[in-house]
């Protein structure tokens, strides 16, 4: 098996896909029985994690370092494509569900796979993806800027990757201090992040109502593909968490911070669990 830094990596000509993607629409739109049907599926599928396989690649690569220009490039296509690839496999979806045949695909298709597409199917139409890219792009900024801030320790200027260590150090003092090299650094670009959270507020609530919901929230169910629980089970759920499970991380708080000598838990001590500092591998 290959590792992921060997894998060779060649743009999807996304129109293609697309083209093949409504081929597979048609061919579903007429499958005569289940397997037939199916069978659409499988390569309509083919189709879908090539393009997945190219997008996650290029992702990787552009996170490693987002001011490569080849693949902040690659990134930037995708971000103006997906969208499009994803309104066209909806298309495939809404053909797949809309068949007589549907159900008799039981034998080669797991049921839960129809359950999602109805789902699915609610949450992209042409009409939402100009917000779509939209929102992709505000994404990849936000990525860009959090990946090419750097926090200042010690004479030098680390990535936040590096700062995080020493969240963790056995040193209280130290672990103060790099918690408030990460606050100050932020509150230096919190215009900038203020700025892309009101953007995206802005864009998704544009893109719910496109799709015909009242906000945002209904959508983003749906995107997390919730099939088994609804908003009254959610709120049921964070009122047993507040009454159960608080309390409860309150004592293992307290004991920690027995375990660590200290009067009062403070933020910087939250992934601190001995002190004489926390296992490593």
């Amino acid at each position: 098996m290959k590792k992921v830094s060997a894998l060779a990596y060649k743009r999807v000509d996304s129109n293609e896909v697309i083209k093949q993607i409504e081929k597979c629409t048609l061919a579903a739109a007429q499958a005569k029985n289940g397997k037939a049907l199916a069978k659409c599926r499988t390569e309509c599928l083919k189709h879908i994690f090539r393009v997945n396989t190219m997008a996650a690649l290029a992702f990787m690569r552009f996170t490693l370092d987002t001011r490569d220009p080849f693949y902040a490039g690659e990134k930037d296509y995708y971000d103006e494509e997906g969208p499009k690839l994803d309104s066209a496999y909806v298309k495939f979806q809404r053909a797949f569900l809309n068949n007589p045949h549907a159900k008799e695909t039981a034998p080669y298709v797991n049921p839960l796979v129809l359950r999602h597409y109805e789902q699915q199917i609610t949450c992209t139409s042409d009409e939402a993806v100009p917000f779509k890219i939209e929102e992709n792009k505000l994404v990849t900024e936000y990525t860009k800027l959090m990946a090419e801030t750097t926090y200042p320790w010690n004479g030098e200027n680390l990535p936040l990757s590096a700062l995080k260590k020493y969240f963790a150090d056995p040193d209280r003092s130290v672990r103060q201090k790099a918690y408030t090299a990460l606050g100050e650094t932020l509150a230096k670009i919190s215009d900038k992040l203020d700025s892309l959270y009101d953007q995206m507020v802005k864009i998704r609530h544009k893109t719910a109502e496109a799709l015909g919901f009242t906000n945002y929230v209904e959508l983003g169910d749906r995107l997390m593909g919730r099939i088994s629980y609804d908003r009254s089970m959610l709120a049921a759920f964070r009122k047993n968490v507040l009454s159960d499970v608080v309390p409860v991380v309150a004592r293992l708080k307290e004991k920690a911070a027995e375990k660590l000598g200290i009067k009062e838990f403070m933020l910087y001590d939250n992934e601190t669990y001995f002190d004489c500092g926390n296992p490593t591998p």
